[in-house]
């Protein structure tokens, strides 16, 4: 066999095992991240934007959440809770199916988005609660629900109610009345706390890889 022949063979080879001829186009790595206030807590949306290269899929994706926690997946979006607000540091490594890899860092910075302030209680009938909502971020908030726990004088609940509130700017505060049924009886106390939210940003899962032209 000349040296030639074998150094053909060796090219088809590396074209055959590495997918491609001319340049390998590795895979670019992003993310983008949402509060994700579907029980109201510290919890972020990581929403990967990584790209592949035509023809090629993207396969495994490796989160590092910058708290000591880490998660691998197949779909390229998930949702941590933090237990404390402050900045993290979170890495995406991803993965394509011809094996080859990237990697991004971002600084994620984690806070309380909204909260319940200046809650009053009154007695009679109805019983009701009376309090603001604070929307503490930069975002918009497309909704945010708020349960009020009402409590008779041995502290058992009695009643409980739900409040809606709808379009919420940053930095926006909006008064909210809960009131209890009258048929419970007598309450002594309520208690209120956001229980979910819905926040205005980008990204969202992205399943599919999007094509890089190569250019």
């Amino acid at each position: 066999m000349t040296k030639r022949l074998i150094l053909l063979l060796a090219f088809f080879g590396l074209v055959f095992v590495g997918g491609c001829s001319g340049p390998c186009l590795p895979p670019i790595a992003g993310f983008t991240t949402c509060p994700d206030g579907s029980r109201g807590d510290l919890d972020v949306q990581f929403s990967s934007t990584s790209q592949s290269a035509v023809g090629h899929g993207l396969v495994f994706f490796e989160w590092n959440y910058g708290d000591g926690n880490q998660v691998d997946d197949y779909y390229g979006w998930t949702t941590h809770r933090y237990l404390e607000p402050g900045t993290y540091t979170v890495s995406l490594t991803i993965t394509d199916d011809r094996g080859m890899k990237a990697t991004v860092e971002q600084t994620v910075a984690v806070d309380t988005v909204v909260e319940v302030r200046n809650v009053t209680f009154s007695a009679g009938y109805p019983a009701r609660a009376v309090g603001e909502l604070a929307n503490l971020s930069d975002l918009f908030l497309y909704s945010a629900s708020i349960k009020v726990k009402f409590y008779d004088q041995d502290g058992v609940r009695v009643a409980e109610a739900l409040v809606d509130i709808q379009s919420i700017d940053p930095g926006e505060r909006v008064r909210f009345v809960a009131e209890a049924p009258d048929s419970v009886g007598t309450i002594a106390s309520a208690v209120a706390f956001v229980q979910s939210f819905a926040a205005e940003c980008g990204g969202g899962p992205v399943y599919p890889p999007i094509p890089v032209d190569g250019k």
